[in-house]
């Protein structure tokens, strides 16, 4: 049974390796240190079982467009705990108290590109254009108004006991949680379901594609809102069967290799060109054991280098978008099937 983990605030000495470790690995230990770390206002959280902090978080008193606020800063979850809710639960618990003490500042923080995604489905909103923070990468900068605090229980009850006067019995700023997963009954059903529909409407190859992109899909994450990019993907399945028509494999198979590359492209583009060139390389291999010509196969992996070469562009900047993950896919397999004339 794993330990239980609180989340409480805490020294800025405590979540100091933590920070560094995750925020500022490969650089000098004191660059984890803030300006403004040891402010008497500054606030410190950490969710915490055992010997060390899982996760951690600053707030620190500011303004935003003269309004009293609070800057969000030096968010970090230790490697072996993220996408198991545990930041999103510290990051509630902290704004709850914070909004409970003071309920006129609103929050802001210099997001990392890469997690944005994480604060968006917090209900944080993207207020500027990128910029570069030398010792961090592309940051954008985000706004929560604290017009509600996120569905936690934890962050309900934060409120629900400042509403009371503290009268819950826990001490300031201390949480107890239980350790939690995204549920993954669903996302596997998902994944299955789709499998099936390759059998069905394409056959033994495009099963095999789409085995390598749900092992990917695996890895990246395991919710089920994700899996709408493979909406493209499906549609070509469906052409497929309605048209007999086997070279819509290839725009199949992009589809698939820039829905992965979406998953990874919010990371970095290395990430997503990996994801995507593992599709890709599937599908050449396919194409291979299928005796095309050398010819064919020369056109169908300059075209397939082209439009992923693209699509890790393209991740990034449509990332935050609604949909953005589904245009970029179904772009990428319009253009394969582009290709097919070549």
């Amino acid at each position: 049974m794993p330990p239980e983990i609180t989340c409480r605030r805490v020294a800025v000495a405590e979540i100091l390796p933590l920070r560094h470790r995750i925020l500022r690995a490969g650089l000098p230990a004191e660059t984890a240190r803030f300006q403004g770390d040891d402010e008497p206002g500054t606030r410190h959280y950490a969710a915490t079982a055992g010997d060390g902090p899982l996760a951690c978080l600053t707030l620190m008193p500011s303004a935003w467009k003269g309004r009293s606020a609070w800057q969000l800063r030096g968010m970090a979850t230790d490697a072996a705990v993220q996408r198991t809710g545990l930041g999103r639960r510290l990051l509630e618990v902290a704004l709850a108290e914070a909004r409970c003490d003071e309920p006129e500042r609103i929050f802001w923080c210099n997001a990392r590109t890469t997690a944005v995604g994480f604060y968006e489905r917090l209900g944080w909103r993207v207020v500027s254009e990128t910029f570069e923070v030398p010792t961090a990468g592309p940051h954008v900068k985000m706004v929560w108004d604290a017009e509600g605090v996120g569905g936690s229980t934890d962050a309900q009850d934060r409120l629900q006991a400042c509403a009371r006067g503290g009268s819950d019995g826990a001490s300031a700023g201390e949480v107890a949680v239980e350790p939690t997963r995204p549920p993954v009954a669903g996302f596997i059903a998902a994944e299955l379901g789709f499998l099936a529909a390759a059998h069905l409407l394409g056959g033994p190859p495009w099963v095999a594609i789409g085995v390598v992109a749900m092992i990917g899909q695996v890895v990246a994450d395991f919710r089920l809102r994700p899996l709408v990019g493979l909406a493209p993907a499906v549609g070509w399945m469906v052409a497929h069967q309605l048209t007999g028509n086997r070279e819509l494999f290839f725009p199949y198979a992009m589809a698939l290799a820039a829905h992965l590359a979406g998953q990874f492209g919010g990371r970095d583009r290395t990430a997503a060109a990996v994801a995507g060139g593992l599709v890709v390389a599937a599908f050449m291999g396919i194409r291979v054991i299928q005796d095309a010509t050398a010819r064919v196969l020369a056109v169908e992996l300059a075209v397939a280098v082209a439009i992923l070469a693209a699509v890790t562009v393209a991740v990034p900047l449509m990332d935050r978008r609604p949909w953005g993950a589904v245009a970029v896919a179904a772009v990428a397999s319009l253009a394969a099937y582009a290709g097919l004339a070549l």
